[in-house]
């Protein structure tokens, strides 16, 4: 059971990234102040990481698609929990899906209350604002060219948050984008089914030839271009 004010809750995509030595000293400072630990990780489709990784890499400006196309997996669910396992025990080690059901009514802060068996109230923790949405197909294509003309820590980038509201079907990347991936995806998910019992179902719905500047995104861009065009006119 987990009790407000008596439940010290840590939350980090960085976890993932520890070394050995990083997570037994994270370890040995759990053991200072409280009872108990556990370690509760989210895990998505494999196919579903990299495809994160490249649109966060082609956002900022630091990566184009081009670049991209045979980047391995490197982080995957099978380099990386064993590390947790081998400190904490696989015992304290709960692995839940992301958003099973593939429904936008999930809620990931209601799910992990409810795995740690949350007492309180829990809308003192529910997030007031979405930060680092994923982006569009069309807004990675725009993020793609804008990567080029002026990559990032170049003098003339401006910001980019816009490339977020842009609308339309969700970014995937096609097969030769994968290519260099599928490999290290095929034994995480033997890996995560084998070790966990857990098969994440592949969100996957972009089908080759899809259209990706929807009349949706046409209006969010001239959205955009509108409320830029009348700031540049005050």
């Amino acid at each position: 059971m987990a009790h407000a004010g008596k439940t010290l809750v840590l939350s980090s995509e960085h976890f993932t990234l520890l070394k050995p030595g990083e997570i037994a000293a994270l370890h040995r400072y759990l053991g200072r102040i409280a009872r108990q630990s556990a370690v509760v990780l989210y895990v998505r489709h494999p196919r579903a990481v990299p495809a994160s990784k490249m649109q966060e890499g082609i956002k900022n400006g630091a990566r184009t698609l081009e670049s991209l196309r045979t980047t391995p997996l490197l982080n995957t669910y099978e380099r990386m929990v064993p590390k947790w396992v081998e400190v904490f025990g696989k015992q304290a080690l709960v692995l839940r899906e992301f958003n099973p059901q593939g429904v936008g009514s999930w809620n990931i802060v209601a799910d992990f209350l409810d795995t740690i068996q949350y007492i309180g109230d829990s809308a003192a923790i529910e997030p007031t604002e979405t930060k680092n949405m994923s982006l569009s197909g069309a807004g990675v294509l725009i993020a793609n060219a804008l990567a080029k003309i002026a990559p990032k820590f170049s003098s003339d980038r401006g910001s980019s948050e816009y490339l977020s509201r842009i609308r339309g079907p969700a970014f995937q990347p096609d097969d030769e984008m994968m290519a260099g991936a599928q490999g290290a995806i095929d034994e995480d998910l033997e890996y995560l089914r084998a070790e966990w019992g857990i098969t994440p179902a592949d969100s996957r719905k972009a089908e080759a030839g899809e259209e990706v500047f929807t009349p949706e995104t046409i209006e969010s861009l001239a959205e955009i271009l509108n409320e830029l065009s009348r700031k540049s006119s005050d």
